[in-house]
């Protein structure tokens, strides 16, 4: 891992929905399964050997977001996101942005863990700060 990650104030993990089983129109492909906590471990770990401190005592903001979100066989409204910044064409403002950008996050995590991904969303949650860790859907 480059040194620059250790003075990270975010990290964003990337998961491939391909090989969560279910969650793809069409079923399962045969990736590597994005639900394995391994790659939070890992991340956890290699901080803490170059830091010498937990993960936890970091002030390091992860967010899981699930790529290639398009794929997802979402519960109707769930795709694609509504626009945070504006209600029925206006500015809406940033305490708004905020507390909608929390629902969406907790909404996201929620589906991934009906979708299977207990283990990798509690490994964010227990190696980093619960109030750290969000949730996303990109395209």
């Amino acid at each position: 891992m480059g040194t620059f990650l250790f003075d990270a104030t975010g990290i964003v993990v990337l998961i491939d929905p391909l090989g969560i089983p279910g969650a793809v129109r069409g079923g399962k492909h045969p990736y590597v399964d994005p639900a394995d906590r391994t790659i939070i471990d890992n991340l956890a770990n290699g901080i803490e050997a170059v830091t010498g401190r937990r993960s936890t005592e970091h002030d390091v903001s992860v967010v899981l977001a699930v790529a290639k979100s398009d794929l997802i066989e979402w519960p109707d409204g769930f795709w694609p996101p509504p626009p945070f910044d504006r209600v029925d064409g206006e500015q809406v403002a940033s305490d708004s942005i905020r507390s909608r950008l929390s629902e969406f996050s907790e909404a996201t995590r929620e589906h991934l863990l009906l979708l299977g991904c207990e283990s990798l969303v509690g490994a964010c949650e227990r190696r980093f700060r619960p109030e750290n860790v969000f949730y996303s859907r990109i395209a």
